[in-house]
């Protein structure tokens, strides 16, 4: 997440168009970890039936990596807007 974020704010500063691929790229990793995460939770939910503090600590890991997905996918949505969108207007005027 903190290399996405990073690569995202290089590609808004510098308008690099490969680095913002590059965020979009970790999209699809932070989706990958967010179902691999989620999988154990319930495995852990299932299994253990967890109580108290455990159950809470599971509970904080499904809100985070919903955070997460929210946020990877904001920056999706602002790597699109500004630099995909734009460029389709460019090349396709007609379409839009």
């Amino acid at each position: 997440i903190e290399r996405a974020i990073e690569m995202g704010v290089y590609a808004l500063i510098g308008h690099d168009t490969d680095k913002a691929k590059q965020t979009i790229d970790y999209d699809m990793d932070i989706d990958h970890m967010e179902r691999d995460i989620e999988a154990l939770c319930m495995k852990l939910l299932l299994q253990q039936q967890p109580v108290a503090r455990d159950l809470r600590q599971i509970s904080s890991a499904l809100k985070m990596i919903t955070d997460m997905e929210r946020f990877s996918l904001r920056c999706v949505h602002v790597f699109y807007n500004y630099f995909i969108f734009p460029l389709s207007l460019v090349l396709h005027p007609s379409n839009h």
